[in-house]
């Protein structure tokens, strides 16, 4: 058991860097952990000793690893928040969810909106989102995070803010896609909005709110992505798009984000054109010049 007040990340990759960065620009005491070492690091062992707040900074296909190796580090003192934008790959559980099946950790969140490590490193001023049902752990994250340059708001609906951060990136793919069809501003604007609404039907049908896809985690995120500079997730979707043969080797998270989202609309009755002309599109059953037709030629309905 801890009795330690500090703050550790776990994960030594752009965006825990950055974070840290952050936390000691306000004066504050921040451990970077990790099991490999790396420079400017300490072992996950003493990090967790050291800290009441560990947040996990990796991506989350490692994820359930990390977890594994903190195990032995972790109890139910311990507050965890997490940063992963995806789901379990091979479960498409909630990363909150894997953590309380790998670690001894009761209190459990995640830390969503537009977090650019580029930016944070830079020391513009964002902000972002606790997504918790748990009060302390929410308050010891806007202690132990925020100051100038980064603003920390709570809200207790931890399945929105998780959903709309994990299933988010699907949008990047929407917005490759539309651009690689030749598509202006305005048909892009239609999309991304469709398809953030599609998510939001998704979940609430897993138990958040409607209202969260409409913060940080969702539109926040959404308009910091599409300010953004093109990355894998566009140039994906806008090589599919212009009907190019897709280089081999693994699908990039937009994509692994899409399927999760089709699947998750799947399994709860969720209505989603969009979502699941995406992923039939990614299985080669829909072609480009095909999801225009399929998507606007369906019954008119209420926004």
């Amino acid at each position: 058991m801890t009795t330690a007040r500090g703050l550790a990340i776990v994960g030594a990759g752009a965006l825990g860097r950055a974070l840290a960065q952050t936390v000691r620009a306000e004066g504050k005491r921040v451990l970077i952990g990790s099991a490999k070492g790396l420079e400017g690091t300490v072992p996950m062992k003493d990090a967790c000793e050291q800290s009441r707040l560990v947040v996990l900074a990796v991506p989350p296909e490692w994820a359930r690893d990390a977890l594994s190796k903190l195990a032995p580090h972790l109890d139910g003192s311990h507050l965890l928040l997490h940063t992963a934008r995806g789901l379990d790959p091979e479960t498409r559980q909630r990363i909150s969810e894997v953590v309380r099946q790998e670690t001894a950790v009761l209190r459990v969140g995640v830390l969503a909106g537009p977090l650019r490590a580029r930016e944070l490193a830079r020391g513009e001023p964002t902000a972002a989102v606790v997504g918790s049902r748990f009060p302390d752990l929410v308050e010891e994250a806007k202690q132990q995070l925020g100051g100038a340059r980064l603003r920390v708001y709570g809200n207790p609906d931890a399945v929105g803010v998780e959903l709309a951060a994990a299933l988010g990136l699907s949008l990047r793919l929407v917005e490759g896609l539309a651009t690689g069809l030749g598509f202006g501003p305005a048909t892009r604007a239609v999309a991304l909005t469709r398809g953030l609404a599609e998510l939001a039907r998704i979940g609430e049908r897993l138990g958040g709110k409607e209202r969260t896809f409409m913060g940080l985690s969702g539109v926040g995120t959404l308009l910091s992505d599409a300010a953004g500079p093109v990355d894998e997730d566009v140039a994906f979707g806008e090589t599919l798009g212009r009907g190019e043969p897709r280089l081999r080797g693994a699908e990039p998270p937009s994509a692994l984000a899409a399927r999760a989202a089709a699947a998750l609309a799947t399994d709860t009755g969720t209505r989603t054109p969009l979502l699941l002309a995406l992923r039939a599109l990614l299985d080669g059953q829909l072609q480009p010049t095909d999801l225009q037709r399929a998507l606007m030629e369906r019954a008119f309905a209420d926004e």
